[in-house]
């Protein structure tokens, strides 16, 4: 590591920021425009459906007088989410945001991925999140300029940029496993049963009024919880405390009642308490299982049925007209020891998920140290 520099990003590029796009310039189609936002999501996805545009025209003008953003040159969010890096690629035509995003255009030969994997260690990190100042954090130039960061010669940086681009590989398709496993129950089903909407197996029909009955949970807040209790206390965002009492000796199924998470479900384990932020399933009939039922619900995006008020609220009222459906117990049997396997799967890709993240910031934080 004897070879390796200490330098500001200031030494290493010329840092900017873009001339100022009016609102009244945004438009739906055209050249993307780039704020903050697209910029965190471009920088974890590679990818983005952009919904902000600039003209051709506009876009044409900037790049004649003050230049637009060229491949290889690093995109970092300045407000909100700081330091999300995201490297212009050789097909990228966009324009972005003033004061958002700043643009880091290198003043000599380097490996981009090299920094933008820099721009996720916390040695970096650190210094781009200090003294931001204001509840909403900023990344000005005057400080990114000032950012210093350990530079190795050329090679060793591509060295580095290609081992951790191949670890940081494998991390993105454990992610796309676990995202295809959680969107497996709604194929099971639709195997088994069809769309719901257009139920081509004719099964029957029922509306939760004629299938369940709700009730508030009980009044308690959050002074009166037992910090220490051995029982999880749920509201209408899952579990949001320990008590030592509980109401209920059985799974319950719990529906938030107010609220952004009014409409959410959660199946609770035995031994817990329910608030009256949510509503709790209180007696279901005997044709649809608990758990085919707790399924329908989850599915059943019942937020939409929601008061639409400044504090939305979701009543038994408001949910009873709601069908799902109801096919033969066997049936709905068959599909939870589904439902129950490949949950098994998914917690063991999270696991190994979670093991690869833990190494992968090892490898990094030794790739830093000039330790690979």
């Amino acid at each position: 590591m004897s070879d390796w520099q200490s330098l500001t990003l200031g030494d290493i590029f010329e840092i900017s920021s873009s001339k100022r796009v009016l609102q009244s310039d945004w438009q739906s189609s055209g050249v993307p425009f780039y704020r903050a936002r697209e910029i965190v999501r471009l920088a974890r996805d590679g990818e983005i459906d952009n919904e902000l545009f600039i003209s051709e025209e506009l876009f044409a003008e900037f790049q004649e007088k003050y230049g637009v953003p060229e491949a290889g040159d690093l995109m970092v969010s300045a407000v909100g989410t700081l330091g999300a890096c995201y490297v212009v690629g050789p097909n990228d035509r966009f324009y972005y945001k003033d004061a958002s995003v700043l643009r880091f255009k290198a003043k000599r030969e380097i490996c981009s991925r090299f920094f933008q994997h820099a721009f996720r260690t916390a040695e970096l990190l650190d210094q781009v999140h200090a003294g931001s100042g204001s509840t909403v954090g900023t990344y000005t130039i005057e400080r990114a300029n000032s950012t210093r960061v350990r530079v190795p010669p050329l090679p060793e940086q591509r060295r580095i940029a290609a081992i951790l681009d191949k670890a940081d590989a494998l991390r993105t398709k454990r992610r796309e496993a676990l995202a295809q496993l959680d969107r497996l129950a709604q194929s099971i089903f639709v195997e088994m049963f069809g769309d719901p909407v257009t139920n081509p197996h004719k099964l029957e029909k029922k509306s939760l009024g004629n299938l369940l009955k709700v009730k508030s949970g009980d009044f308690l807040p959050a002074s009166e919880m037992a910090s220490d209790g051995s029982y999880p206390v749920f509201g209408g965002n899952g579990i949001n405390g320990y008590h030592d009492e509980y109401m209920f000796d059985s799974r319950q199924i719990v529906i938030g009642r107010v609220g952004v998470y009014c409409g959410c479900v959660h199946i609770t384990p035995a031994n817990s308490w329910v608030t009256d932020n949510a509503l709790y399933v209180s007696e279901h009939d005997a044709r649809v299982s608990f758990d085919f039922l707790a399924y329908s619900l989850q599915s059943a995006n019942l937020n939409q049925y929601a008061s639409q008020s400044a504090q939305p609220l979701i009543s038994g009222t408001r949910i009873y007209p709601v069908e799902i459906l109801v096919p033969p117990k066997q049936q709905q049997a068959e599909f939870i020891a589904r439902l129950d396997a490949s949950k098994k799967v998914e917690q063991r890709f999270a696991e190994s998920s979670n093991e690869l993240d833990a190494l992968f910031a090892s490898l990094q934080h030794r790739a830093f140290r000039g330790e690979l």
